[in-house]
């Protein structure tokens, strides 16, 4: 069988481009593609992410379905909306699979099972790549246990994909597998080719430190601004910083921004927002910092690289990974360790232009596509089915309700699923579900 016959199938959590996740899926699915591969992608909505699919000539499905995550405590008869909305994704997965015939399919995200499940139940081999930490990253809270989302992972992946050694160590040891059991594949990062943006730095500035990425606690902005303040007071160096990223936290923020003014650093540091294209900016800095506390990967670390910037990093999780204390960058435990670093590069030029090829070299090399695809690639051809644990499929649907229930739901007719989800949804304003009206549409024969 060719390539061009094999068809891959995709399921992201979202249709937007919020992250680095949804990125490196795009460069995946262009790579399949150019190989011969006929990559297709489930989406819940649409959104950047499915424009820039169907422009580079994947096929792309709308399925809108909920996370298993929540941010609230929920009614029954909003839990019960939210089975069957999902029941009927399931049901509609199942469809794209028995029309597109799949050779692997593969779920880029932990807060989607429903291809997980659609492709036990029609024995199709599925990776679960695993991006974030969960709970750690971004503060996941799940509608099942810890342990439960776990087995449901552990269970229906015939492979199971990661992002980094920290994320691989931490789901051997939440999955009770062997490392070596799951593979690192590593994000490609490439920047932009195109886009210019205007220097928002102050000219006669001695060092521009730029930081990328939402503005929020698990982020650690926090820290940057507090190294400025002390290379400026101990130190004598005129440091400026460009946060780049929407303010997420507004109670994060609003203490940064007290903060600032407290120490009349107001000329210190900018609160630039979303930049399209962070790359654009960095040409003007002289330094990038990230500071995130458990970040699963580190994109703009490699970014920076790439940009041949300096790097200083946090000492936690992925961000250690990439960067090798010393060599390819600069580690760092307090805001008084990262205004020591910061002066060194800023006195210390030779030292700097050899942290910068250095790093450059390491991620030229490590994060090239070919490595990042390798694994990949190895799955598709050598796949294996795992079979389905329903005890756990009813588990995922029922969350509190009776066995008999979900199963009725998993199984019943189209038509039979089709006529209870109207009946609620003319009972009642279903905010939480989003679009309702267009998923009913979507589903009639």
């Amino acid at each position: 069988m060719s390539n061009r016959t094999q068809s891959i199938l995709f399921l992201s959590h979202l249709g937007g481009m919020n992250g680095g996740a949804e990125r490196s899926l795009l460069a995946i699915v262009r790579y399949l593609a150019q190989k011969g591969y006929r990559p297709i992608v489930i989406v819940p909505e649409e959104g950047v992410l499915y424009e820039a699919l169907r422009q580079v000539g994947c096929t792309v499905y709308i399925v809108p379905f909920n996370w298993w995550t929540q941010t609230s405590m929920l009614s029954d008869q909003e839990l019960t909306g939210i089975k069957l909305h999902n029941a009927t994704a399931l049901r509609r997965i199942q469809d794209i699979i028995a029309a597109e015939k799949p050779v692997v399919s593969i779920t880029n995200t932990l807060v989607a099972p429903w291809l997980a499940y659609a492709s036990a139940l029609t024995n199709t081999p599925h990776a679960w790549f695993l991006r974030e930490f969960g709970v750690a990253d971004h503060n996941l809270q799940f509608m099942l246990s810890e342990s439960a989302v776990f087995r449901t992972v552990a269970t229906l992946s015939s492979k199971i994909f990661v992002n980094s050694k920290a994320m691989q160590l931490h789901f051997a040891q939440a999955l009770d597998l062997d490392p070596d059991t799951i593979a690192i594949s590593y994000p490609y990062v490439q920047l932009a080719s195109s886009g210019a943006a205007p220097d928002p730095f102050i000219a006669d500035t001695q060092l521009k430190i730029i930081a990328v990425g939402q503005i929020k606690p698990s982020k650690g902005q926090f820290d940057a601004v507090k190294a400025v303040k002390l290379l400026r007071d101990s130190h004598g160096i005129r440091a400026q910083l460009c946060l780049v990223g929407i303010e997420e936290d507004t109670a994060y923020v609003a203490e940064i921004r007290a903060y600032i003014a407290k120490h009349a650093l107001a000329d210190a540091v900018i609160f630039l927002g979303f930049a399209p294209n962070p790359q654009a900016i960095m040409q003007y800095a002289s330094l990038a910092v990230v500071c995130s506390r458990n970040e699963a990967f580190g994109r703009v670390v490699v970014e920076a690289m790439l940009a041949k910037l300096p790097v200083i990093g946090h000492r936690s999780a992925g961000i250690q990974e990439i960067i090798d204390d010393g060599k390819t960058g600069l580690l760092y435990d307090t805001p008084k360790d990262l205004a020591a670093a910061a002066r060194l590069l800023a006195t210390d030029p030779k030292k700097a232009a050899a942290l910068e090829r250095a790093a450059f070299t390491k991620a030229s090399k490590t994060y090239s596509l070919e490595n990042v695809m390798r694994p990949i690639l190895q799955f598709v051809q050598q796949s294996s089915v795992t079979q389905l644990d329903l005890s756990l499929m009813e588990g995922v649907f029922a969350l509190h309700a009776q066995q008999e229930q979900t199963i009725q739901y998993i199984t019943q007719e189209r038509a039979d699923a089709q006529q209870q989800l109207q009946a609620i949804l003319q009972s009642r304003k279903w905010q939480l579900i989003g679009k309702v009206a267009k998923v009913a549409h979507r589903f009639k024969r």
